[in-house]
């Protein structure tokens, strides 16, 4: 599947601190190209990476690969 990258923003970890050795983790909101909206979170070291932007299309395999 197709999605638009329609922002990144930094994950949320609520009022917790992330664990010693964790990932920073980056969230990708996604719109279908059917119009629905989803939400994928990537290493932000990963997405930076990437250079991933606002606009871009990107696919389930490229996410999987970023995941990884």
């Amino acid at each position: 599947m197709k999605y638009t990258i329609k922002d990144i923003t930094e994950a949320d970890y609520g009022c917790e601190e992330l664990p010693d050795g964790a990932q920073v983790m980056c969230r990708l909101v996604l719109e279908t190209e059917d119009g629905r909206e989803t939400v994928r979170e990537v290493p932000d070291e990963k997405a930076c990476g990437a250079h991933l932007a606002a606009g871009q299309i990107i696919t389930d395999e490229q996410i999987a690969a970023l995941q990884k």
